[in-house]
């Protein structure tokens, strides 16, 4: 391999390690541990009841994540740390944030006081406001002031934070666990968020060999750029999900547009279909337009069978779940939510945001052969999740996303050199 090549490809392996390692940091700092234990304890709790069947539509049918987080990678967890989180915790649980808050004896705050009694009193007015703000009657909010002044109220509350958790342990078995190296939770938690590094290492890949068939590699860094700066937008508590999601979409619309094996995408979608069945009809869908709209289509007669196929899996997996697999799982979900998706301005706003780059080179998509032939592909989803999904979670538009990308990136290379 030429030394300038060689180069390249160590580039591209540096890049795409090192922006998965920051997104799926971001996404830890920002959402697992954005209410500490409650969250990661959450999710382990919502894992293991998908895993027996016991959790709600349409949770319960994307089982595949699940599995892998269970069999696979909370054996392969690394550890993902959030400093500040650790700190606040931390001080909760041996008490040392309340001690410091609200001692008088370490509180930073008491000490600009010159007696303990004005601390005590600036307390009770604090606690008289609290009480106005939540209704409590004037009978109860007259009961708690009568005693605040009269004890060491202080000396009640600082231990407040490791008697919390002790009661929240004693409730939810395993509360504590997840910050504890060793434990099942902390493994079934920090393997989430490993897997989630995984799939966008893998998702970047090949989304670098799609962009490189519409243009040249220097213009396919600036997609994976473009793509790790609009990710973020997308996270929240299931992003793992989500990302297993993403990545295979982007290696089914690879295969899409390589044009590989069919037998290759069958396996793939109906796979996926474990996953996001809406997203693998995606799939499915392009696959089928891009042969069926080709000249000479009676030439594409089996392919066209075939994307037919491919489209009847993941209404065939759905069915699997539904009717044989988990018969019993509640739905509390709406048959649609196309008045809420409508209606809700945050729907507009998270859209325009995500797709704000791929909406100025929206004309890319009737200039390229391929993309004349899919947008159909791309109509359809658009109008499923408009009345199946919430579309002010944009990632479950993300499909749509990567779809769009090859053109938006040709466009941004042509209007750099004056095309």
């Amino acid at each position: 391999m030429p030394q300038g090549k060689r180069k390249i490809v160590l580039f591209l392996i540096v890049f795409i390690i090192s922006f998965s390692y920051i997104l799926t940091s971001i996404n830890n700092w920002t959402f697992y541990s954005r209410v500490g234990e409650f969250t990661k304890y959450t999710y382990v709790m919502g894992t293991d009841i998908t895993l027996i069947g016991k959790s709600f539509a349409p949770f319960q049918y994307r089982i595949l994540q699940p599995i892998l987080v269970q069999f696979v990678f909370r054996h392969l967890a690394l550890p993902w740390r959030d400093d500040m989180g650790e700190i606040v915790e931390n001080g909760l649980k041996t008490d040392d944030f309340f001690k410091t808050l609200l001692s008088p004896q370490k509180s930073s705050v008491a000490k600009l006081f010159p007696s303990q009694k004005d601390f005590n009193k600036m307390a009770v007015d604090y606690l008289r406001n609290a009480l106005v703000k939540l209704g409590v009657s004037p009978t109860y909010r007259f009961f708690f002031l009568f005693i605040a002044p009269t004890v060491n109220w202080y000396e009640k509350v600082e231990t407040a934070g490791s008697t919390t958790f002790r009661v929240l342990n004693t409730i939810f078995p395993g509360f504590l666990n997840v910050d504890e190296p060793g434990t099942y939770e902390y493994s079934m938690v920090n393997g989430a968020i490993t897997s989630e590094f995984i799939y966008l290492i893998i998702t970047m890949l090949f989304l670098f060999l799609i962009l490189i068939r519409f243009v040249d590699y220097k213009y396919a860094f600036v997609g994976l750029l473009l793509f790790s700066a609009t990710l973020g937008l997308t996270f929240n508590v299931t992003a793992p999900e989500s990302a297993l999601a993403l990545m295979l979409v982007t290696i089914g619309f690879y295969m899409v547009v390589k044009d590989v094996s069919v037998k290759w995408l069958i396996i793939l979608i109906t796979i996926g279909s474990f996953a996001r069945a809406d997203q693998m009809l995606f799939i499915g869908l392009i696959y089928l337009a891009n042969h069926f709209f080709k000249e000479k289509a009676y030439r594409e007669k089996l392919k066209i069978i075939y994307g037919i196929v491919l489209c009847a899996i993941p209404f065939a997996v759905m069915a699997f779940l539904m009717l044989v697999l988990f018969p019993s799982a509640p739905n509390n979900y709406p048959l649609s939510n196309l008045i809420y998706n409508l209606t809700n301005p945050w729907a507009y706003v998270y859209v325009l945001a995500l797709f704000n780059v791929e909406f100025l080179f929206i004309g890319e998509l009737f200039k390229d052969s391929f993309y004349k032939r899919t947008l159909i592909a791309l109509g359809i989803f658009i109008v499923i999740d408009l009345i199946g999904g919430m579309v002010e979670e944009v990632r479950i538009l993300m499909p749509a996303y990567i779809f769009m990308l090859p053109a938006t990136i040709k466009g941004i290379k042509n209007m750099f050199s004056g095309a």
